[in-house]
C-alpha cells in the first residue's frame, strides 16, 4: 500500500489563495486538482480523510478546511455523512506535498448487501 506523505502545515500563499477561493469562486472554474476514489476512512477530529484511488494500492490523504463545500445530490450538506465506502470527488489544492479540499462531492453510497434475518 501506498501512503503519499503529508505535511499538514500550511503556508501563507495556500492561506491567501483558500480565502480568496472561498470568497469568490464559482465551483465549475476552480484551478484545484480532482481525485475520485472510495472513503477508506474518516477522522472528523483531524479533519481528515483517507481515500482509496482507483489506481491498485493507492490512497491519498485528504483534509479538510472551514471552508470545504460538501456536496450530496447537489445539495451542500456538513461533514458529519462522511463515512467509509461512499465514492467521492475532491477539488483540491497541493501545498508542500499536503492536500487541502476546496469541495467534496458526494457521488456514490457503498452497497450493502441484506442480512437474512431467518
Amino acid at each position: 500500500m501506498k501512503i503519499v506523505k503529508q505535511n499538514f502545515s500550511r503556508s501563507p500563499e495556500l492561506n491567501a489563495i483558500v480565502s480568496a477561493e472561498s470568497m469568490s469562486r464559482d465551483p465549475r472554474k476552480t484551478p484545484g486538482h480532482w481525485s475520485y476514489g472510495t472513503v477508506q476512512a474518516v477522522e472528523p477530529s483531524r479533519k481528515l480523510l483517507l481515500l482509496k484511488l482507483p489506481v491498485e494500492d493507492e490512497e491519498q490523504l485528504i483534509r479538510w478546511m472551514p471552508q470545504t463545500r460538501f456536496l450530496s445530490d447537489g445539495a451542500e450538506v456538513g461533514s458529519t455523512v462522511l463515512h467509509g465506502g461512499q465514492r467521492i470527488a475532491v477539488e483540491y489544492l497541493t501545498d508542500d506535498g499536503s492536500n487541502f479540499a476546496l469541495q467534496i462531492d458526494i457521488i456514490g453510497e457503498p452497497a450493502f448487501t441484506e442480512l437474512d434475518a431467518s
